[in-house]
């Protein structure tokens, strides 16, 4: 009986420290992921202001170039190259913003499981934990009856007769 209660005790302890384990693991996972979160909203910020300037300059230069040909500046086709230009930048911006945007949503939601996986392991980590200890003093009392009934040596360790 002293055995099973024993064995029963280092179980519960070893399932509650690969609980803990897994669940450090699952919260750095998270830490990690909203640092890649944020990480990647700045890389987005700087490389949207780095599309910006490049559209800026793409629309100057056109600007120059037609200027150097002389143009009217209400209407033409260099207008409307000037026009095209400008909208392809501001296009181009907005592009870079949204797959960086949706990057950095895809390691928010990321760190979200991390963390509902982290509670969960602790949670389920508790019930095995309590599951091993009744399992255990079941097993530990049976003994006890069947000793007491004459059936001593019949118990074997493993909780099986």
């Amino acid at each position: 009986m002293f055995f099973d209660l024993l064995g029963t005790f280092v179980k519960e302890a070893g399932s509650l420290m690969a609980t803990g384990a897994e669940a450090t693991s699952a919260k750095y996972n998270q830490t990690i992921d909203n640092y890649n979160a944020n990480v990647t909203t700045q890389e987005g910020q700087v490389a949207a202001q780095q599309a910006r300037q490049q559209g800026i300059e793409a629309v100057g230069q056109n600007i120059a170039n037609a200027g150097a040909g002389g143009f009217s500046s209400t209407s033409g086709s260099a207008v409307d190259v000037i026009r095209t230009s400008s909208y392809n930048a501001s296009m181009n911006v907005l592009n870079v913003q949204y797959s960086y945007a949706a990057k950095a949503k895809s390691f928010e939601n990321q760190a979200t499981l991390q963390g509902d996986r982290a509670k969960q392991s602790e949670i389920g980590g508790e019930f095995d934990a309590a599951g091993i200890l009744i399992s255990g003093v079941g097993r530990a009392d049976k003994a006890k009856h069947d000793a007491s009934a004459g059936n001593a040596g019949s118990y074997n360790i493993n909780g099986s007769n």
